[in-house]
């Protein structure tokens, strides 16, 4: 390194230019920006080879592009950064640190640790690793020295255990950890044909070897490494998030595939299933449907009729009657859930003189008379393995729910209640007072079995609320994660919004009339209710409301223009119990930009760190925010409410969030708050599953505002709702209808064909055993 020169202040608007420098580091934080082709690095200066000069207060920050890197730089990895540095000095938390900053580099590779210190902390701050301590690699370098990192990468358990404290599940989970770093030696292949980092990162992750049963034994097969699997066949690479324009590129110009190539054919058509046919909720599509798309995707109608064909061949998708074509596992996962649902329907409960008796202790409990349809569902989910409680808001599902669930702990069910949203599992909790968790929880636990460990058996029965939100995708997941022993409770209106992913799960379940459903229809206690429950019921039976106003709930006629000064005006009088819904992007930043402006303009800014400098966000302490994306070892689920409590910067993050649901503080890194948005207003997607004391529905003229969308909107009100818009967009919406209904799906006609199917294997039996 260059002589920096002493007893001068240096900071980052006057540094200490050198000339080119080699450091090594260890990752410390990663901000990787693919679309954007920036990633800033910062970690702690490493001492190996003795060139650093500055160690234990230094660090080294590196701004630079996505493309080139060998693979995503991680979080506990050693990397080594050559080219010119600017240091200067930095003063946080009342000591001063060494910043040796690379605003460019040269070159930026990923490095093996090869020093006991430097292996030591790699698997101490990395996932891989569980339950490796420093002591046992201390041990494995005290016993072979220089020779340690090579036994470890060769895989040699015999040697690894024969050192101090080092058992042989440690020794295979040391190993399994470093062979996610095998395949970096084609890194260097991976960037001269322009892959991807983060497609490179999933082939680095991929093991090497695949064990095969063959008898009794178990073999292991080596895989063909990388290079060969992509030049054999690109398209392959769609599985990892590649799009098919740019691998249609590669593999035509580098790889020199036809265009006939049956491999291009195949991606083609699945590349428009997956983009244009699933993002609708369709799980199939006609012949008219797909044939132009596949053609323009092709640029040949010849081609696409060919690809169709070929597809089918090699099983990427299902033709069925009347010119469908099947996405291929959407067609697998309603297969799924109808065989599975079709064995509980012909399985009656085994109804002993125990039921009523519990029924009726359960029942004892209720304060009030139920009405017939209540009762008539409590015996329904009862008597048969899998039932459905459907009906609008105020018709007393909660009771009946618990009514049931009552009845089913005395008789020894487990009972496990779980909802799509966090929000949403919580409230069921608050009505069962039963354990519940999130969908995306509920499949992180063990399978549920009919036995425990000792051999003895075990009811379950799975409650599913709000399962109207539920998808093809999440029910074939809840469906093999139970053995076939387990009952099924599904609570739910197919009145409201139709899940975001494929299918329409309760509603074909319900339209099959195969599935015992009640649905409770009367609302409850009319006289001490607020008038949403009566007033949604108009909504949903696709009838305007007599009176537009009518006891809590509140229309406020205005154009369409003033609908934002409008939905803020309401806002500001029950500002801590109000939560304004939007169905559009752009309704929502307005009101969002707005509220921010009016209500909370003097808080100070949440700013972070990224790309090496100090970002302000557009979030002030105080403001409503809500998370976008799926974070489960953070307990973070997309649609997870809170406030921004918090923007002092500490060890753990850039301040915090305090969710609405659980109380919870969420730490905030950079990624976090750029997936953060203001929740002043939110979309009614992030809000199903939800319900707050006081709903503002900002009804613009949005396509997407049908008549599930305005009945959604209105029951996610407790107390009051106040409905902004014109009356004729109100009118339109009733009419409408509900367009996630209209969604092509064959849960329905699979239904069907199990149940006929099991009916003529017990005829055949019978006619077997008479014979």
């Amino acid at each position: 390194m260059s002589e920096i020169p002493k007893n001068i202040q240096y900071s980052a608007d006057n540094p200490f230019v050198t000339g080119n420098v080699r450091m090594y580091f260890r990752i410390t934080c990663v901000h990787y920006d693919e679309r954007n082709d920036k990633c800033y690095v910062r970690g702690t200066v490493n001492k190996r080879e003795m060139r650093n000069a500055y160690t234990a207060i230094s660090s080294i920050k590196v701004n630079t592009t996505c493309f080139g890197l060998p693979s995503v730089p991680a979080k506990g990895e050693y990397w080594q950064a050559y080219g010119q540095v600017e240091y200067y000095t930095e003063e946080k938390y009342n000591s001063i640190k060494h910043i040796f900053h690379y605003k460019q580099p040269q070159s930026l590779e990923f490095m093996m640790p090869n020093t006991p210190e430097e292996v030591s902390e790699f698997v101490s701050k990395s996932g891989d690793f569980p339950m490796i301590g420093a002591s046992r690699i201390f041990n494995i370098w005290d016993k072979y020295n220089d020779e340690a990192l090579q036994i470890i990468l060769d895989g040699d358990i015999g040697k690894l255990t024969a050192v101090d404290l080092m058992s042989e599940e440690n020794a295979k989970t040391l190993v399994e950890g470093f062979k996610k770093y095998e395949n970096l030696k084609y890194a260097a292949w991976f960037a001269k044909h322009r892959i991807p980092p983060m497609v490179q990162h999933s082939f680095f992750k991929m093991k090497a070897v695949m064990e095969i049963q063959d008898g009794e034994e178990t073999k292991e097969v080596k895989m063909p490494p990388p290079p060969e699997v992509i030049t054999d066949n690109p398209y392959q690479l769609t599985t990892l998030g590649m799009k098919f324009a740019d691998i249609d590129k590669m593999a035509l110009s580098t790889f020199n595939k036809p265009l006939d190539d049956k491999n291009r054919l195949v991606a083609a058509v699945n590349h428009v299933l997956s983009e244009d046919v699933v993002p609708r909720g369709h799980t199939f599509a006609y012949h008219s449907q797909i044939i132009a798309r596949v053609a323009k995707v092709l640029d040949s109608t010849e081609l696409a009729e060919q690809a169709l064909v070929q597809s089918e061949k090699m099983l990427n998708f299902r033709r069925g009657e009347n010119d469908t074509y099947h996405h291929g596992s959407l067609y697998l996962m309603e297969r799924l859930i109808a065989e599975r649902f079709s064995t509980l329907l012909k399985r009656k409960s085994e109804w002993t003189d125990e039921y009523p008796i519990k029924i009726n202790t359960a029942m004892t409990e209720i304060p009030f008379r139920l009405a017939p349809k209540q009762v008539e569902a409590i015996f329904s989910a009862l008597e048969n393995e899998v039932s459905i409680i459907s009906g609008g808001a105020g018709t007393g599902k909660t009771t009946v729910l618990r009514t049931v669930l009552r009845a089913f702990e005395e008789l020894g069910y487990t009972i496990h209640g779980i909802a799509l949203s966090g929000r949403a599992a919580l409230r069921l909790f608050e009505s069962i007072r039963i354990p519940t968790k999130t969908i995306t929880r509920f499949l992180g636990d063990p399978d549920l079995r009919s036995e425990d460990a000792e051999g003895n058996p075990q009811k379950h029965l799975v409650v599913i609320d709000e399962s109207s939100m539920v998808d093809t995708l999440n029910m074939s997941r809840i469906v093999t994660h139970t053995c076939p022993e387990v009952r099924f409770l599904i609570v739910g209106d197919d009145e409201q919004l139709a899940p975001i992913g494929a299918g329409k799960i309760l509603y074909d379940l319900i339209q099959s009339d195969v599935v015992p459903c009640v649905e409770l229809d009367q609302v409850q206690r009319q006289d001490e209710s607020t008038g949403i429950p009566e007033y949604s019921r108009v909504i949903r039976s696709g009838k305007v409301p007599e009176e537009l106003s009518f006891k809590n709930v509140h229309f406020h006629e205005c154009r369409e223009a003033d609908i934002v000064d409008k939905c803020i005006e309401i806002y500001q009088h029950n500002r801590g119990r109000s939560q304004m819904i939007s169905a559009t992007r752009k309704t929502t930043w307005a009101l969002n930009t707005n509220c921010q402006a009016i209500f909370n303009a003097y808080s100070p800014k949440l700013t972070y760190e990224y790309l090496g400098r100090t970002i302000d966000s557009n979030f002030r302490q105080f403001d409503p925010v809500i998370f976008t994306k799926n974070h489960i070892k953070f307990g973070i689920q997309n649609g997870l409410l809170g406030d921004l409590s918090s923007i002092q910067w500490d060890e753990a993050g850039y301040g915090w969030v305090k969710t609405q649901e659980l109380e919870e503080l969420i730490s905030l890194s950079p990624q976090l708050i750029t997936e953060l948005q203001l929740a002043y207003s939110v979309t009614l997607h992030k809000a199903q599953g939800s319900q707050f004391p006081v709903v503002i529905v900002a009804m613009d003229n949005s396509g997407l505002i049908d008549r599930s969308w305005l009945y959604t909107a209105i029951t996610r009100a407790e107390v009051e709702v106040h409905i902004v818009g014109t009356k004729a967009k109100f009118i339109q919406a009733i009419k409408s209808g509900h367009r996630g209904h209209e969604r092509q799906t064959y849960l329905q006609e699979l239904l069907h064909k199990a149940l006929r199917r099991i009916k003529r294997k017990k005829m055949v039996r019978r006619i077997v055993k008479r014979v």
